[in-house]
């Protein structure tokens, strides 16, 4: 278990710096993730209707309890029609440089280091090769599960989709690499 602890911390950080690289040092979420070119006056218009912080979906999820067929012809039409968007929403503002950020980022990283080390540890693979693929197949499964699912029911782009895929699968190799180096099997006596 002690290579599992030496590979959280070293899968954690190399995570934490993945992070930075892809999203502030790569030119893609720039251009896959848009501005609208009245960013300020949209902001407004969103403030000014004092919604709370949260996510939401336009024209709104389908109606809830046990909806009239009226009710519900009328949100498909809306559905069909468009426009049809999906965003977070925080009325405050964000320091994205502040050490409780950064702390908490590099936890995630953490987590994720420890529980795939821990998988790849109780796995007991042999290859580093076959250790490698391990760590990238959950990256696989994290990317299926969670961002292409979001792609097919709530409609989101597929560049958008592509890029969330692209950092988690890229990462999971990075952290496969490092991981398949420290976690290995015990020897067989």
């Amino acid at each position: 278990m002690a290579r599992v602890a030496i590979a959280t911390a070293l899968g954690g950080l190399v995570l934490f710096v993945w992070g930075f690289v892809f999203w502030a040092m790569l030119p893609f979420p720039r251009r896959i993730i848009h501005t609208p070119t009245n960013a300020p006056e949209f902001a407004e218009l969103l403030q000014q209707h004092a919604l709370q912080d949260g996510a939401y979906s336009i024209p709104g999820m389908p109606p809830e309890g046990n909806p009239s067929p009226g009710e519900l012809e009328e949100w498909t039409a809306r559905r069909r029609k468009g426009p049809i968007g999906f965003f977070f929403y925080s009325a405050r503002g964000l320091a994205d440089d502040t050490p409780q950020l950064m702390i908490l980022g590099l936890t995630l990283n953490l987590l994720t280091a420890f529980f795939s080390a821990w998988l790849l540890f109780v796995a007991g693979l042999r290859s580093y090769h076959a250790r490698v693929a391990f760590v990238v197949g959950l990256g696989v499964i994290t990317a299926l599960a969670s961002h292409l699912k979001q792609a097919n029911w709530f409609y989101f782009p597929w560049e958008y989709t592509q890029l969330m895929c692209a950092d988690v699968l890229a990462g999971s190799i990075v952290l496969g690499f490092v991981l398949a180096a420290i976690v290995k099997p015990a020897r067989i006596a």
